[in-house]
């Protein structure tokens, strides 16, 4: 019975995209299938293929940002229509344009995965968000979350203000800010995240009494 469900929902998928016509709506699809959650949550985020979230998903409203395990229980038919209308939308754009769109939607997959990497070396988002609020490229995105501040707030404590519903938000604005740079000055950023993470890991080594391991005397 699984199987027939599969195959069922295979059926469905493959039969919106060739009776749209649309080639971007298999590709879509097709992406989706192989990236899953990583996939619909770019798509979702993007300010160019969000809406069409909203207009095929009931409950979309009720939604905190991008949920995983709700996306999962959203009917196969529905998201057929998110992706129908995303990819008819992605048929009228030129080849640049589309391969713009593409790459975008990669970008935004790779800063998410670069973005977790460096909340985990801090252990966790709030000395992350600390210490991202003090590099010269990620502090102006940080104008977002501020704005939602009293006046007199220092920002320098700003990782561990953030509510639930905030911080799914404000991950994807700092994912878009970044997504909006030259690829050079990204990866000049993340260089300086590095070194700052190494700095900070070093120096908290030796807060904990770390350091070289003793060396034993040569056995006679």
């Amino acid at each position: 019975m699984k199987s027939f469900s599969r195959c069922l929902i295979a059926v469905l998928w493959v039969t919106v995209a060739f009776a749209a016509g649309s080639p971007q709506v298999e590709r879509l699809m097709e992406a989706h299938k192989y990236q899953g959650d990583s996939f619909a949550e770019a798509l979702y985020w993007l300010p160019e293929t969000g809406p069409a979230f909203g207009k095929s998903i009931a409950d979309h409203k009720d939604w905190v940002g991008f949920e995983p395990g709700r996306w999962r229980l959203v009917p196969e038919a529905s998201k057929a229509a998110v992706f129908k209308d995303i990819g008819e939308a992605f048929d009228k754009l030129d080849s640049a344009q589309l391969e713009r769109s593409w790459k975008r939607l990669a970008d935004w997959q790779s800063i998410h995965s670069q973005l977790a990497l460096f909340e985990t070396a801090m252990d966790g988002h709030e000395g992350y968000f600390d210490m991202a609020y003090q590099d010269v490229a990620l502090k102006p995105a940080f104008d977002w979350i501020l704005s939602r501040r009293p006046k007199t707030f220092e920002g320098r404590l700003i990782g561990a203000t953030f509510a639930a519903g905030e911080l799914s938000s404000f991950r994807a604005h700092l994912i878009q800010h970044i997504l909006n740079m030259a690829d050079t000055d990204r990866y000049q950023c993340y260089s300086r995240i590095y070194g700052k993470i190494a700095a900070h890991n070093a120096t908290k080594g030796e807060q904990n009494g770390g350091g070289p391991p003793a060396t034993r005397p040569a056995s006679k």
